[in-house]
């Protein structure tokens, strides 16, 4: 029964979509081409919003390899419908409201699949977003990629050398962990580009690139200023654990993602660890995370990513 209710919804949901279209769409319009479409942003949004529940959040969702996977069959499926080779709709404009618009409508779990439809449709149909009951016009709802609000475009190469961004997230003191970082770089002679400013930590984009995103590299253009791209997240091993007396012992963990800035590929994975001791469990947690910024340049001396 709930797998039948399901179908219902979904059919109503792509029935509604396709009504608003038909009553925007002009003569030469392809109903057959918009109505596949349709359906495919359907079975999209199905899967997403069911991924959104299954993780908790949109930014997990997002991040998680079944995400990745429905985005690349939606885009393929747009493809095999002649939308990208016909010219269609920007697919820039597309992955925009991928990364900047997706995660917002999926926070919202009201109606979550006729919003995430109504989102993409608006994408691919600007006729359809503008028309309304008044007559009145609007600009379409897609924008592009807003780059300047993420990485400093600023920022040059330096010739002869590995040209390397780096961020760091989830860590109490992030400057501490990232100045570490910074100087075993350097005394690889690498050179360390100030890439990221800090809406790409704190919107959650970084934790989506961490995992691997072809697409916000490419809408990110980042193999246009770097060679290669160093993503860390920090995180405690659990509480601190009192081992004897007034002893406490808590563990603490950096792995380091190296993202291929031009398929926006993880190529290779550093794990850093570090226990710290202490008469308090606050103790044990400063010597952990002090100890581990101690211990990255000796870990990432002899780490080949390149």
């Amino acid at each position: 029964m709930g797998r039948a209710s399901s179908r219902i919804r979904t059919a109503l949901i792509v029935a509604i979509a396709l009504q608003a279209q038909v009553a925007a769409a002009g003569p030469d319009s392809d109903f057959e081409s918009q109505r596949k479409v349709l359906l495919s942003l359907s079975e999209f949004a199905e899967g997403i919003c069911a991924s959104v529940k299954q993780y908790g959040s949109s930014t997990k969702a997002l991040a998680s390899l079944d995400a990745q996977a429905q985005l690349k069959g939606l885009t393929k499926k747009l493809a095999d419908v002649g939308f990208d080779a016909k010219g269609k709709y920007s697919k820039e404009a597309f992955e925009g409201v991928t990364q900047a618009d997706l995660p917002r409508v999926l926070d919202s779990t009201a109606n979550c699949k006729l919003k995430v439809i109504e989102l993409y449709r608006d994408t691919l149909f600007p006729a359809a977003a503008r028309a309304n009951t008044s007559g009145e016009t609007h600009p379409p709802h897609a924008r592009a990629f807003p780059l300047d609000e993420y990485i400093d475009r600023g920022v040059h190469r330096v010739g002869g050398s590995l040209n390397v961004a780096v961020a760091v997230q989830g860590a109490p003191n992030a400057k501490a962990l990232l100045d570490a970082l910074h100087r075993a770089l350097i005394e690889r002679e690498m050179s360390v580009v100030p890439l990221f400013r800090e809406k790409f930590r704190q919107d959650g984009t970084a934790q989506r690139l961490f995992g691997g995103d072809a697409g916000l590299a490419a809408n990110l253009k980042l193999r246009d200023y770097v060679d290669s791209v160093l993503l860390a997240e920090f995180h405690f091993v659990g509480p601190a654990q009192a081992v004897q007396g007034n002893l406490y012992i808590r563990e603490a963990v950096l792995e380091v993602h190296a993202i291929d800035p031009a398929s926006g590929e993880v190529r290779k994975v550093l794990e850093i660890r570090e226990k710290g001791g202490g008469a308090t469990a606050e103790q044990s947690s400063e010597n952990a995370l002090t100890r581990l910024e101690q211990s990255i340049a000796n870990d990432m001396s002899g780490w080949v990513w390149v």
